[in-house]
This record gives structure tokens, C-alpha cells and sequence, in this order.
């Protein structure tokens, strides 16, 4: 961060046009020093949404033309439903499809025996698998959660008051809020919980997390990392 700091000033002061990407607005960074966050708010800050469905199909064609590789209908179907949560896995997978294909034409289409749902998902099983993991879900938050704590995921649902329920079900409540941007009431009905509260419980450990709160901040952390596997 200290580079960071002296880079960005460098680059402020010879006039040069600094362009940065993120999963967040510079104000909901975490663990970023302040003088840095302030650097990132001198700018406009634009959010970008994902590419539409049918901007995502335009870049995937465009991509197989140029590397001289053809998608009909169904294979283009199924790369989107399956890889489409972003361009980046989305064009991986096209890449692994490719590669693979023409490292072992046995695997891949003939005149008579073109492309199938199931050719696909053995050439791109690992990538799928991957997907399938990073998936990420409220029920997987709060298994991990539950994992991490060794409480049952029954105790973190329950309307048990004692603390070895209540931290994990906060922690939990935070995680949905702030990796899933899901509403309060959303957060609410799986928690069995009023909006109130949830907004409560997550406002509490977000100041624990600025505070640099090691019994939160460790856990946290540990949570967020196992979530990212």
C-alpha cells in the first residue's frame, strides 16, 4: 500500500490519467488505508455492470472467428449457460475447448459425429468442476460458517441467544450482505430474522472489522479464505 501511495501521488502530479477496477466502490474497501481511499474517491467512480446475455454471445462468436474455431447453437448454449457468470470463464473455457480439441482430435467434432452436451462436459469436466465450487451461495456461507465455529448449522438458524450462536450467525448475516448483496430482507427470511436486526447484526460486526477487532477479524478472515477455495 505504501508503494501504492507514492505511485499514485507520482503519477497525480505528472498529469497522467489513472484508470482503476475493482468488485467495490472505494468507499466499502476493507483493510485500505485511508489516505489511499480518499486518492481513489478524487476521481468519478462509474459503475459497470456485467455484459448482457447477448453481449456475452457477441464476444464468445467473435472470439471462436478469430481463432478459426466453430460454435453452433448448442455448443454456444451451453458454454453460456455453464461458463457465463463472466467473460473471463467464459473465454477460458472457449480457450481450453480449442486447445483441447486440437491436441486430440478424437475428442472433438466430425462430419458425422458432431459436438454433444455430453463430448463437451468430459473435455471441460475439470473446468466445470470448478465452476462448480466457486460457486457461492447463503448455504454455503453459513455451512462454512458452521464448519469453522463446529457448531451445527441448526444452531446458527435457532433463535439461541448465546454467544457461541449469536457471533457465527452475525458473521454469517455480514458475509451474505457484503459477498452476495443480498437485501436485508432476503438476509432476514433465511435467518428468520426482522430487517431490524439483521441490519443490527451486520452494522456490529462491520464496526468490529474497522476497529481491527482480532476476535472478529481473525475468524473473519479465516471464514472469507475458506470461502474463496
Amino acid at each position: 500500500q505504501e508503494e501504492l501511495f507514492h505511485t499514485f501521488n507520482t503519477l497525480h502530479l505528472e498529469g497522467k490519467q489513472i484508470i482503476l477496477s475493482g468488485s467495490l466502490p472505494p468507499s466499502e474497501l476493507k483493510f485500505i488505508e485511508p489516505r489511499l481511499v480518499s486518492r481513489f474517491e478524487w476521481g468519478i467512480v462509474i459503475p459497470l455492470q456485467p455484459p448482457a446475455k447477448e453481449q456475452m454471445r457477441e464476444i464468445l462468436l467473435q472470439k471462436a472467428q478469430k481463432v478459426r474455431f466453430s460454435l453452433d447453437e448448442q455448443m454456444t448454449g451451453f458454454l453460456l449457460d455453464t461458463f457465463g457468470a463472466s467473460t473471463k470463464t467464459l473465454i477460458r473455457a472457449l480457450d481450453a475447448l480449442v486447445l483441447r480439441t486440437h491436441l486430440n482430435q478424437g475428442l472433438g467434432p466430425s462430419a458425422t459425429q458432431p459436438f454433444t452436451i455430453k463430448s463437451m462436459q468430459h473435455i471441460l469436466k475439470d473446468l466445470i468442476q470448478d465452476e462448480e465450487k466457486a460457486l457461492l451461495t447463503p448455504g454455503k456461507i453459513i455451512r462454512t460458517v458452521s464448519e469453522y465455529y463446529g457448531i451445527r448449522i441448526d444452531d446458527i438458524l435457532s433463535k439461541s441467544q448465546a454467544r457461541e450462536c449469536v457471533l457465527p450467525r452475525q458473521i454469517a448475516m455480514h458475509l451474505c450482505r457484503h459477498q452476495l448483496n443480498l437485501p436485508y430482507m432476503k438476509i432476514g427470511d433465511l435467518f428468520s430474522r426482522d430487517h431490524s436486526t439483521v441490519m443490527a447484526s451486520i452494522k456490529q460486526i462491520q464496526k468490529a472489522l474497522d476497529a481491527k477487532n482480532q476476535e472478529i477479524l481473525g475468524p473473519f478472515c479465516g471464514i472469507t479464505k475458506l470461502l474463496e477455495r
